[in-house]
């Protein structure tokens, strides 16, 4: 069988010297069209690194939503080896977003000797994995045992109060950034958290608002780092990505078919009591866009202008003129659209 291209020539075993734990969240709210996205990337992302490191380890963080078949798919493409928490959240507009935020108790919770990294699993793998080599090579050099990553902000102080204590940046403050945290056993046996403390902590804090908001997750992570004097000691650095392409297939999904080992699925049902509605709201910090992506963002937002345009261009009958070589444009009758209007006053 074939492994992934790629993936295999930043990942020489011999080198990494420590065991991985992933944890990641993943969760179905209203429409299919998103969730696919996520689903397949998780599938991707799941079978690359089964395929370049047998026996890694997987804790998924899911919600009440995902249906039997598609945990079934996510075990065969972790080969087994991986363990579901599954969250009911009740009916708390948002509540899907504490999910995000219980991928981090795998952090210190985690039992085993492995290396948790928590990640977001709609980034390439490549370019995760290859910041993730580089993160556990600083720590090595540093002699520290946990490192996260973050995001700038473009406002300059915290109102929540729950920055992260870097002091090199003018006009902003930082926050971590979900996509790549790095907690070494050696951290979790000199500075424990119990079992359930962080779970207890978000659900208080949620509790008192009336809507989870997008981004609540690493608000939460840092206000708790800071009561556990978790921040003092860690290891800090810019957190560096690429997005999975939307509309880019699974390429492994053959193989995770084809896959015909018995499969073993753990599942441990867990209840977030985040209350009712309350009238109190609960702010995010707004992250700063630099110039990559402020670019990006106009190319996606190019991309959907056409997209929206083509069925309407693809309806006009079109053909080549011999002598001239250009194009012509048979005219519409009336009821057209502006755009197709616009079109045939500039021919």
């Amino acid at each position: 069988m074939a492994k992934p291209r790629g993936i295999q020539r930043i990942l020489p075993k011999p080198q990494w010297g420590v065991e991985l734990v992933f944890s990641f969240s993943l969760f179905r709210v209203g429409g299919k069209k998103g969730y696919v996205f996520y689903r397949d990337s998780t599938l991707e992302f799941l079978w690359c690194l089964s395929e370049c490191l047998p026996g890694t380890k997987f804790i998924a963080h899911i919600n009440e939503k995902i249906s039997d078949s598609d945990i079934k798919m996510l075990s065969k493409a972790a080969k087994n080896n991986i363990k579901f928490i599954r969250y009911h959240v009740g009916s708390k507009s948002g509540g899907h977003w504490a999910i995000n935020a219980m991928r981090f108790s795998s952090m210190w919770e985690h039992s085993g000797p492995e290396c948790v990294c928590v990640v977001d699993i709609h980034d390439k793998a490549q370019v995760m994995l290859k910041e993730l080599k580089r993160i556990l090579h600083l720590l090595a050099i540093e002699g520290k045992g946990h490192a996260l990553t973050y995001w700038e902000s473009d406002e300059e102080t915290c109102v929540n109060r729950t920055s992260l204590p870097i002091t090199s940046k003018i006009d902003t403050h930082c926050h971590t950034d979900g996509g790549l945290c790095v907690w070494m056993k050696a951290i979790r046996d000199s500075h424990p958290v119990l079992p359930g403390v962080f779970q207890a902590y978000c659900e208080k804090v949620l509790q008192g608002i009336g809507k989870v908001p997008k981004g609540s997750d690493e608000i939460l992570l840092d206000a708790f780092l800071q009561l556990e004097g978790l921040t003092d000691s860690v290891f800090l650095l810019e957190h560096k990505h690429a997005i999975r392409d939307p509309d880019g297939e699974v390429t492994t999904l053959c193989d995770i078919l084809n896959y015909d080992s018995p499969v073993s699925i753990q599942i441990k049902d867990v209840q977030l009591k985040l209350g009712g509605w309350s009238p109190c709201s609960m702010y995010v910090c707004s992250e700063r866009q630099d110039q990559c992506h402020r670019k990006r963002k106009i190319q996606m937002e190019e991309k959907k202008l056409c997209d929206e345009s083509s069925p309407a261009r693809k309806s006009l009958p079109v053909r080549k003129s011999v002598k001239m070589g250009r194009r012509q444009i048979t005219p519409r009758p009336r009821g057209s659209s502006p755009l197709n209007r616009c079109a045939r006053r500039r021919l």
